[in-house]
């Protein structure tokens, strides 16, 4: 073999490297941040929280809707106060389109039973059964119907005997709508059978259940204490579909919406504190 192609023959491979090389530093890098923006059927949406779902990486939509976050794999949500949650795939750049809750609450809408259904209804159990097992072990889900409740209430003893010892719906009858506005928030308040707690019937008589603590939106605005239950809270049920508000801010099913209220006391309040009659019952 002659020297000179010896020669070629024995730096082919160099060469071959160094374009394979030079061709992968040609091209460029991949973005180190994820970009996109934030709408609503009207334009773009300022101040919302956009999210790495199920992570503490956020950033704030600016005045045009615009935000970054740091680039990774996953997926993005985004909440408003006032908006269900949006959210998709983690690819730049990035629309997230936000839809306005109802302007008015329902008052004809059908409340979601807890308990689980083979059916194929949207029971709360049929996706939250340890969630379920828990409430069904709570005080919240004998509200309507708990022996030591009942007792004072219909003046009842442990066994059911009716008239043994002091009842609210005898001594005191118009305070009766102020322990249904707590034991059973979902019962109508329609008519005189409304005022006896021990007519509710279908999820009525669940108590406080799932669906009710999950469609209160704000605290009415009533004296904590003296405005009692579902009185001091706001509700709002969606006249279509399905609507949920909740503590987080990255559930996005579609059905969901963030909020705040879910962490402070006052969500609470209007049914654990509570002045009957000029005497502080039960307070916490």
């Amino acid at each position: 073999m002659p020297r000179r192609l010896a020669l070629v023959l024995l730096l082919l491979p160099l060469f071959a490297t160094t374009v394979l090389v030079a061709g992968r530093r040609s091209s460029p890098p991949p973005p180190a941040t994820l970009s996109g923006s934030v709408r609503d059927a009207a334009g773009p949406v300022a101040g919302a929280c956009v999210r790495f779902k199920a992570t503490a990486i956020s950033a704030l939509s600016d005045r045009g809707g615009a935000f970054r976050l740091p680039r990774r794999s996953g997926r993005v949500t985004a909440s408003k106060d006032g908006y269900l949650i949006a959210g998709a795939r983690a690819e730049s750049p990035l629309t997230l389109t936000l839809k306005r809750l109802p302007a008015e609450d329902n008052e004809e809408y059908q409340w979601v039973d807890p308990a689980p259904d083979l059916a194929g209804r949207h029971n709360c159990a049929n996706c939250h059964a340890e969630i379920y097992r828990e409430w069904s072990a709570s005080a919240h889900a004998r509200s309507a119907t708990g022996r030591h409740f009942r007792n004072l209430y219909d003046g009842s003893d442990w066994h059911g005997k009716p008239n043994v010892g002091w009842s609210l719906l005898r001594d005191k009858p118009d305070g009766s709508a102020v322990c249904n506005a707590c034991h059973v928030p979902t019962m109508p308040f329609d008519g005189e059978a409304s005022f006896d707690l021990r007519n509710a019937r279908a999820v009525a008589a669940r108590g406080v259940h799932c669906d009710y603590c999950h469609k209160v939106q704000d605290v009415a605005g009533g004296k904590i204490g003296l405005t009692h239950g579902r009185f001091n809270l706001k509700l709002l049920r969606p006249a279509e579909g399905q609507l949920f508000f909740g503590p987080l801010d990255d559930v996005d099913r579609g059905e969901d919406t963030f909020s705040p209220l879910y962490r402070d006391s006052r969500y609470c309040a209007s049914c654990h504190e509570g002045v009957v009659f000029g005497v502080p019952v039960y307070t916490t």
